[in-house]
């Protein structure tokens, strides 16, 4: 009987042991899962959509030489003594397609009162762009984010006050770095060159 019992308590000893390496090997099988699936329930939960205001200053436009004969429209001004301009105000919109990568539209408004040598004139022009943008956020956290992109798309530049002063040009924006902070409703600063200007400051709110 001695010997019996002793039996038994070898068994469960030996079965007990066995559940609790079993359990012990699921462990980390386990905590793989909980992560994988807090990834992809984050990665599916990013914010989808972002609207921009934004001013920037010293464009393309209002850099002497910058756009070639861009304020040529009648090819008659051929030389431009002097460009001013009141910067460039834009609005935009951005639908992120993953966690990192967005794509958007953006419409700009700026003014350039143009001064020429030959003939001497003097005009203003209005300048109405539309780009459409790609935008790459190397750090893409809940208050911060940075990022580089390119936008490229179509001028349509007109002198106030004539019919005839009409050209249309190729526009761009390459946005060398940009950082933006807050969450759902922040601020931003974008380093670039082109329609939008060479520094460019807005808010944004993304939802």
């Amino acid at each position: 009987m001695q010997l019996v019992g002793m039996r038994c308590i070898l068994l469960h000893n030996f079965a007990t042991n066995s559940k609790s390496v079993y359990i012990l090997k699921k462990i980390p099988a386990l905590f793989f899962l909980i992560f994988f699936a807090k990834t992809s329930f984050a990665q599916n939960n990013y914010i989808k959509n972002e609207i921009e205001l934004a001013y920037g200053i010293a464009t393309s436009p209002e850099i002497p030489g910058a756009t070639g004969n861009f304020f040529d429209a009648d090819n008659n001004h051929t030389r431009v003594d002097n460009i001013s301009g009141i910067g460039g105000f834009s609005l935009a919109y951005n639908r992120y397609i993953s966690n990192r990568f967005s794509v958007g539209v953006t419409g700009i408004y700026t003014k350039a009162t143009v001064t020429y040598r030959v003939p001497s004139a003097k005009f203003d022009w209005a300048i109405f762009t539309a780009l459409l943008n790609a935008k790459y956020n190397y750090v893409h956290d809940p208050l911060f984010h940075m990022y580089s992109g390119l936008s490229a798309g179509c001028s349509f530049n007109n002198i106030i006050g004539s019919a005839e002063g009409k050209n249309d040009a190729f526009a761009y924006q390459l946005r060398l770095l940009g950082a933006r902070f807050g969450a759902k409703f922040g601020a931003f600063a974008e380093l670039g060159y082109g329609y939008e200007g060479i520094l460019k400051a807005g808010v944004s709110l993304e939802f």
